[in-house]
């Protein structure tokens, strides 16, 4: 979890990360395969909150589930009270994970959708770096609404968010509402959303001319045990990922050296410019 150079753990309370280092490779496209590597720290990611219209022409379109976070089902037993992924839980240590921004409440509070370390920061950096951000999903549009009204309670600012009737099968659609795909960047955890099949009606899809940014995905069932973590830790309840730095750096990164970045590929951890 985290980007291929990192990983996602449970991390004690006192747990200092800024100076962890990050590794990135970046591969030409051009027939030849030449590779170079970088490297970086949490901080030189930290330090780049706080810039601004790094990208103003292009459009941003943000996946949800396992990229933004993880929803999780909230269910009610008159035996057990509150059951998060089938084991009980204590509804005040929800709502404090709720209060402390690690989790929000979705579908009138039968879902909680935990998020993904940074998240914040994250949706605050692309909020100021590009021309437009869009949220979409697969799933209903009470997921992507959800989504836009915790990011606006956030930030202040209210996205444009889309469900699966935007999408042919598992595509997400450009095109129908407006956009360049020349200008429009992906960031999803499924790569089945952008390659492309030659069966399907491919001026409906953002694919093969998007910039696509596999991420690696945010399952917090990798994390064992969560609801007795939740129980036992509650509000101070902490888990390690750093995703959304390693791509807030490395796109700082490609806008400096001035990189026609193509896609960012997950399974070699790699950038292809």
């Amino acid at each position: 979890m985290g980007a291929a150079s990192s990983s996602g753990f449970w991390a004690p309370l006192n747990y200092y990360h800024p100076q962890k280092d990050l590794n990135a490779l970046y591969q030409k496209d051009n027939g030849i395969k030449i590779i170079h590597q970088v490297q970086f720290t949490i901080q030189d990611a930290l330090n780049l909150l706080d810039s601004k219209n790094m990208f103003p022409d292009i459009t941003l379109i943000l996946d949800i589930d396992l990229t933004l976070g993880e929803a999780l089902m909230i269910k009610y037993d008159h035996v057990y009270g509150f059951m998060l992924d089938d084991k009980p839980v204590s509804l005040t240590h929800i709502q404090n994970l709720v209060y402390k921004d690690k989790a929000a409440w979705f579908h009138n509070k039968t879902c909680l959708f935990f998020l993904r370390p940074y998240f914040k920061e994250f949706i605050k950096f692309c909020d100021n770096n590009f021309k437009e951000v869009i949220i979409w999903t697969n799933g209903v549009q009470q997921h992507a609404d959800d989504m836009v009204n915790l990011i606006e309670s956030k930030i202040g600012k209210r996205w444009k968010g889309y469900g699966r009737s935007f999408s042919t099968y598992d595509r997400k659609i450009v095109t129908s509402i407006g956009l360049d795909p020349s200008k429009t960047w992906l960031v999803d955890d499924d790569h089945r959303h952008h390659y492309r099949r030659e069966d399907r009606d491919v001026t409906k899809e953002v694919n093969p001319d998007i910039k696509f940014f596999q991420g690696p995905e945010f399952s917090v069932s990798w994390f064992k045990d969560l609801p007795i973590k939740i129980n036992i830790w509650g509000s101070e309840m902490e888990f390690y990922d750093d995703w959304f730095l390693f791509l807030i750096w490395n796109w700082n990164y490609m806008k400096e050296n001035n990189m026609d970045m193509k896609q960012y590929v997950r399974q070699e951890n790699k950038f292809i410019y």
